[in-house]
């Protein structure tokens, strides 16, 4: 395996231990952060149009009326 990917994965596994050690309290302020940051970001999921191909194929699908598509 290349040495920079095992660098990255290491990094990874720390990281996961380092979040995975701290008390609840640390944890869901770390949370609202990434709520604010989010809010700041951009509009909610539900809100933006679809990226992926299956979700814009899946629509025109509902929009087309084909009776196979499934009902959300």
């Amino acid at each position: 395996m290349n040495p920079e990917l095992l660098k990255v994965l290491e990094s990874k596994k720390a990281l996961r231990r380092e979040l995975a050690s701290l008390p609840i309290d640390e944890k869901l302020r770390l949370l609202d952060a990434m709520r604010e940051r989010q809010l700041a970001i951009g509009p909610d999921v539900e809100h933006r149009p679809p990226s992926h191909a299956w979700e814009t194929y899946h629509a025109r699908r509902i929009r087309s009326g084909d009776p196979t598509s499934p009902t959300p």
